[in-house]
């Protein structure tokens, strides 16, 4: 159960444990600002945000951009405290023409312990000319 004395963390046997929830909150292609062409670079940026009640390191993300086209992740580990967010900006490409559908994913090893690990991602829709 919730104790009334623990916001956000999970009671286990009278101890509050505080934990990270990591989440995308805004997902949008930053440029081109109109349908981008096949080869031409993309800029997306993406929120990620900590929503829990601890401090959150070692937190990885991943674009997975939906096609065979390879898929930018962060090399350094991000720290992101309680409460807060960072942008992220990263640029993809696609070689060939059509509809896709690009995922911006928080901790996508699933290394780090949180109190929703079911809200790490958010999707956004990319049509390429």
């Amino acid at each position: 159960g919730v104790d009334n004395n623990c916001v956000n963390g999970i009671d286990e046997g009278g101890v509050c444990l505080t934990k990270p929830d990591l989440t995308v909150t805004s997902f949008v292609v930053q440029s081109p600002l109109t349908t981008p062409a096949a080869g031409q670079n993309i800029t997306l940026a993406f929120t990620l945000m900590n929503k829990g009640t601890a401090n959150a390191t070692g937190v990885f993300w991943k674009v997975d951009t939906g096609s065979f086209d390879p898929d930018p992740v962060n090399s350094v580990g991000l720290r992101i405290n309680a409460g807060k967010s960072i942008t992220v900006f990263t640029r993809i490409r696609y070689a060939f023409a059509g509809s896709y559908t690009a995922r911006a994913i928080a901790d996508y090893q699933n290394k780090i312990s949180e109190t929703n690990e079911t809200n790490n991602e958010l999707t956004r829709g990319i049509t390429v000319k």
